[in-house]
């Protein structure tokens, strides 16, 4: 999300994607841009840092793209250091931007990196201490990020739930998110709070939803998705909501959905 809007795009829909749309909430209506410069692709991550978005391409490319909503544009940055990955997790903390974990090329990926827009550079950061995972989600509130879920190959599906300090650079373990161990769940954070749940569990698909208090490292359950049980929907926050769309659907199998939701706070 970008002043007051939402920009999702790419993924699959019959052949990889490269639309690229802006959701108003003032108005609940979307509006397509211009597409996204690098062609079709699928389970790739972005962040806002400003003004702009960023897109990481996958699973073929480690191509960077910075996104203008104010011209429409699209502008080549800097590759993404780590290799070609999918499946990976991105956020946000202090103007920069992250980008870990993930799979390509039968690897699995524990490593995090730090995009620096002033300088159009990466860096390397501590890496997660567990084995790499795939399909794992997260966000960030202030100066720390959460991320859990997802698949270990080896160990299988996880609900174990870590923090990194951007300050510290390190990581501790955290309470594990409620439940089954899961993957291609969605996550947000708002107003200080974390919220996580849908995803799957070996062919069982979830529609829970959970908030967690980083001040007491508690979980609480929360109203369900409203569009019921889903994997790998796209997910932001705008102002005192937080938004959910797209994903496969859970009661139909291979089923793609377009429904877009919104998660309003008590």
């Amino acid at each position: 999300s970008i002043n007051g809007k939402g920009y999702m795009g790419t993924g699959y829909s019959g052949t990889y994607q490269s639309d690229w749309w802006e959701y108003d909430p003032a108005t609940d209506s979307w509006t397509q841009k211009a597409l996204y410069p690098g062609g079709g692709i699928v389970e790739g991550v972005s962040f806002a840092i400003g003004a702009y978005g960023y897109v990481v391409a996958s699973p073929a490319s480690n191509d960077v793209y910075r996104y203008d909503p104010a011209s429409n544009t699209w502008t080549a940055m800097a590759p993404f250091p780590g290799g070609t990955r999918q499946a990976a997790v991105a956020f946000t903390i202090n103007n920069k931007g992250y980008v870990c974990t993930g799979m390509g090329f039968g690897l699995d990926y524990n490593d995090l990196w730090e995009y620096d827009p002033s300088t159009n550079s990466w860096a390397q950061k501590s890496s997660m201490p567990t084995n790499g995972r795939h399909y794992a989600c997260g966000f960030a509130i202030g100066n720390k990020a959460y991320v859990g879920t997802g698949i270990i190959p080896g160990s299988g599906l996880m609900n174990d739930f870590w923090e990194w300090d951007a300050i510290t650079d390190t990581w501790t373990a955290k309470q594990n998110v409620p439940g089954f161990g899961r993957v291609e769940a969605s996550a947000f954070s708002l107003a200080g709070y974390g919220y996580l749940g849908m995803g799957s569990n070996f062919g069982t698909y979830y529609s829970d939803f959970y908030q967690y208090n980083p001040a007491t490292n508690t979980w609480a359950i929360k109203a369900s998705y409203g569009g019921g049980p889903t994997e790998e929907a796209t997910q932001f926050s705008i102002g005192a909501n937080g938004y959910v769309g797209t994903g496969y659907d859970g009661i139909q199998p291979g089923v793609l959905k377009n429904d877009f939701w919104a998660y309003v706070t008590e």
